[in-house]
C-alpha cells in the first residue's frame, strides 16, 4: 500500500491506488471504512466540514450499493472520481484546520 504525503498527491494518485482494490474485488471493503473515518473526523456540528462530510456520505451510499466483491471497471471510475473530489476539496477548503486536513489524509492512507 502506497502512502500519500499530502492531499494533492492523494487526489492525483487515487485512480492508480484504487485500481488494485477494484481488480481484487476489495474496493467496497476499502471505501466503507474510509467513509467512516472521514465522517468521524467531520461531524455535522463542524460547519466548515460539511462539504467534506457530504462527499463522504455520497461515497458511503455508493459503496453500500456495490456488490461486496464487485470488480466492475465502471465502478472503479466512479469511486476514483469521488475519492479524488473529496481529497481535492480537503486541499482547497479554506476553513479546514491543518488537523482536519490531516485527518482526511490519514483516512485515505489507512484505507487505500
Amino acid at each position: 500500500m502506497a502512502t500519500a504525503n499530502d492531499l494533492l498527491e492523494a487526489a492525483q494518485q487515487t485512480y492508480q491506488w484504487l485500481t488494485p482494490l477494484a481488480a481484487s474485488g476489495g474496493l467496497r471493503a476499502a471505501l466503507l471504512p474510509f467513509c467512516v473515518e472521514v465522517l468521524t473526523a467531520f461531524p455535522q456540528a463542524l460547519a466548515a466540514g460539511h462539504p467534506v462530510a457530504n462527499w463522504a456520505a455520497v461515497i458511503y451510499a455508493f459503496a453500500t450499493d456495490m456488490a461486496a466483491t464487485a470488480n466492475d471497471w465502471s465502478l472503479l471510475r466512479i469511486a476514483a472520481d469521488y475519492v479524488y473530489r473529496i481529497c481535492f476539496m480537503g486541499l482547497e477548503l479554506e476553513p479546514l484546520l491543518p488537523t482536519e486536513a490531516q485527518a482526511l489524509l490519514d483516512a485515505y492512507n489507512n484505507n487505500f
